[in-house]
């Protein structure tokens, strides 16, 4: 330090050299030196500014997100930094300049899955027609991650098989992939992936797949599922038979129907129907019907489920109401769920081949007993009676009239 004398007042000037302050801090100072850091936010709180920050101290600067946002960057100095380890807060360490800290929160998306199937219940041979919407909440969705995936042992053991070509995003193909990408989803924007797959097996079984989305922001994924149900397709065996071959009028016929399960499985909701080609010839008698000894109303002859192996049988009896020559054909056909079905000429499901039982019976009629009156007829009676009296004279007179010649 240099001291003068001038005018008898002292002045004084210090040289202060050092290298720990920055180079653009001037080399004369008459105070202290301090320094600002600024601090701003976006969707979220910060520490305010801090000022006046005395030169090598640390600044600690605190933010926390807004309800329902996520940490986007932070920027320190006009430069974005990996937020991995200061997500929380950012340390400013012995600080020679002026700083400045931006972080930015964004709103955290909120996007809805919903999972279906175009049926609950298959058969083999079927195709299940799979729909994914996947719809995005009310804020921005980036680096969106679209998944669906179907058990892979059930896949695996050849249960079912996904249609690759089937595949369809917003109703446009695309290749099947392990995950389908959207680099951004606007507010309320949705995203309908399609897709088919075949039922293999004739077996019952279930198939689950599972759907999930996550973006940008987003802890965990969201997740739904579906469950479809195969079924085996119902071994029906129906047999008939009645009582007796023939039948007069007036006779009780008495039938007996057998449907067995020659499945692996359970068969549910086996229903008969019975039907008598020839209207009127027969009648039910209503009190006899019987499905494994309780009794039914004709138009009701099913259980609600069959086992593997069991036989439901049915029973019932009908009266012969006419004295003709015929022959009563009557075919009966067993049906249950979960068998293959056509459409018709008219539009109509209809099951395709169910298994039937034919049997026929006839009709005799009473034979009429010989009469030499026929139908009562009297006038006819005394007709015969003239004529052969009428006979026996003319044999008397021309008997006679040979002995006269003689």
């Amino acid at each position: 330090m240099e001291i003068t004398r001038e005018s008898g007042d002292i002045k004084n000037q210090a040289n202060l050299k050092t290298t720990e302050y920055p180079k653009d801090v001037p080399s004369e100072a008459t105070g202290k030196v301090t320094f600002d850091v600024a601090t701003k936010v976006t969707g979220g709180k910060i520490t305010p500014p801090v000022n006046d920050v005395p030169f090598g101290t640390d600044v600690v600067i605190n933010y926390t997100p807004d309800e329902n946002h996520y940490l986007e960057k932070i920027s320190i100095d006009g430069k974005e930094v990996k937020t991995d380890k200061i997500e929380k807060s950012y340390t400013f360490k012995k600080i020679e300049n002026n700083h400045k800290i931006e972080v930015v929160y964004k709103k955290l998306p909120t996007p809805k899955l919903e999972k279906k199937s175009d049926r609950a219940d298959y058969i083999k041979g079927d195709v299940a027609k799979y729909t994914v919407t996947l719809t995005n909440g009310d804020a921005l969705a980036e680096n969106v991650v679209l998944k669906d995936v179907f058990e892979k042992e059930k896949i695996d053991a050849g249960v079912m098989q996904l249609d690759k070509d089937s595949i369809k995003i917003d109703g446009k193909k695309v290749n099947y992939a392990e995950s389908y990408n959207f680099e951004k989803l606007e507010a309320g924007q949705k995203v309908v992936l399609t897709y088919e797959a075949k039922v293999l097996k004739d077996e019952d079984n279930s198939v689950r797949n599972e759907a999930s989305v996550i973006a940008k922001g987003m802890d965990k994924e969201i997740k739904v599922d579906n469950t479809v149900k195969i079924h085996e397709i119902p071994k029906l065996k129906i047999e008939k038979k009645s009582d007796k071959k023939s039948y007069k009028v007036n006779e009780i016929a008495k039938y007996t129907i057998t449907v067995k399960n020659d499945g692996k499985f359970d068969a549910h909701n086996v229903s008969v129907k019975d039907k008598f080609a020839q209207e009127g010839l027969m009648e039910i008698q209503k009190d006899t019907v019987m499905v494994n000894g309780k009794a039914v109303s004709f138009d009701k002859l099913s259980v609600e489920s069959l086992k593997a192996g069991d036989t439901m049988t049915i029973t019932y009896s009908a009266k012969v109401l006419k004295d003709v020559n015929a022959e009563v054909v009557n075919t009966a056909t067993a049906t249950a769920d979960y068998m293959e079905y056509v459409v018709d000429g008219n539009g109509n499901k209809v099951v395709k081949n169910p298994p039937t039982a034919t049997n026929k019976v006839n009709i005799e009629k009473t034979p009429v007993k010989p009469s030499l009156v026929k139908t009562g007829d009297a006038t006819r009676v005394l007709s015969y009676g003239v004529i052969l009296l009428g006979s026996a004279l003319a044999l008397i007179v021309t008997m006679r009239r040979r002995k006269a010649v003689k």
